[in-house]
């Protein structure tokens, strides 16, 4: 699968980080049904910090995984 598309700009590209990750937890054996996400944009929603939102002003970004046993 590819998981990266041009960008609008020239010489740039767009990662498909969800599809990758799902496909990468996929592999090793997760259920689909134990995956999941939220599909919001960070870029889109300013509860999160986005680089290409702040063009280049740093900043962090987490995750969260739990692995119940």
């Amino acid at each position: 699968l590819a998981y990266f598309t041009p960008g609008d700009a020239k010489g740039k590209y767009m990662g498909d980080m969800p599809s990758f990750t799902r496909n990468r937890l996929l592999k090793q054996g997760i259920q689909p049904e134990h995956i999941y996400w939220m599909s919001l944009c960070t870029c889109c929603h300013d509860v999160f910090f986005s680089h290409r939102r702040q063009k280049g002003e740093r900043g962090t970004l987490a995750a969260l995984i739990i692995m119940k046993g």
